[in-house]
């Protein structure tokens, strides 16, 4: 399928209504709304993999508006502890860095070697600790290229730019999700995550 079909589904099936409720404590009675908002896509969370969803859905090339006379995807990335810093150093081989750029720039949003990697061996040396029946001490040179990302530069590549100065285009509410499943389309509590023909409404709590 192409993307524009992907843009229209999305549209049509996900209008997400997000509210912030002021109970101190997700299992504390719901109280009333305290703010509602709507968007076409709700990410949680705020890690590398999340701030990378939200930073290719909001991109003005995620879809062909012109084709589809659309505007963009209004993207909101929730997440209460939004400004905690990374804290795992992430690795990448540098062919699949290439490839993750590639995609990005693909997207419209560029992902620049200076800003997002902080070293690069031509070599990689690997010990498997005696795994797999090789010696602790013995090394198993790849000559694959291996890359060490640099955590605060990523961030800054995947963020908005009225938040950390990034060229990414979603919102950030800095709330969480309070819903928890408890089987299949039911949720605890009650109308925190809710299913209807009108779209998805789910529950947030700052």
């Amino acid at each position: 399928n192409s993307r524009n079909d992907l843009h229209e589904r999305t549209r049509s099936s996900i209008q997400t209504s997000t509210s912030l409720y002021s109970s101190s404590s997700p299992s504390s009675p719901i109280s009333s709304p305290t703010a509602e908002d709507e968007c076409d896509v709700l990410v949680l969370g705020s890690g590398p993999a999340a701030r990378a969803i939200a930073t290719l859905l909001s991109s003005p090339n995620a879809v062909d508006a012109a084709a589809t006379s659309s505007p963009p995807l209004d993207v909101l990335l929730a997440d209460s502890n939004y400004d905690r810093r990374w804290i795992p150093n992430y690795g990448v081989w540098q062919d699949e860095w290439l490839s993750i750029r590639d995609l990005f720039f693909s997207f419209g949003h560029s992902l620049d070697d200076d800003d997002c990697i902080d070293r690069t061996w031509s070599k990689t040396d690997c010990y498997f600790g005696g795994s797999f029946d090789i010696p602790a001490e013995e090394r198993m040179r790849l000559d694959r290229a291996y890359c060490r990302i640099d955590r605060d530069g990523l961030r800054r590549c995947l963020s908005p730019e009225n938040d950390e100065g990034g060229k990414a285009r979603y919102r950030v509410l800095r709330a969480r999700h309070v819903s928890k499943a408890t089987s299949i389309n039911i949720y605890s509590p009650a109308g925190s995550l809710v299913h209807d023909d009108e779209g998805s409404t789910i529950l947030l709590q700052s």
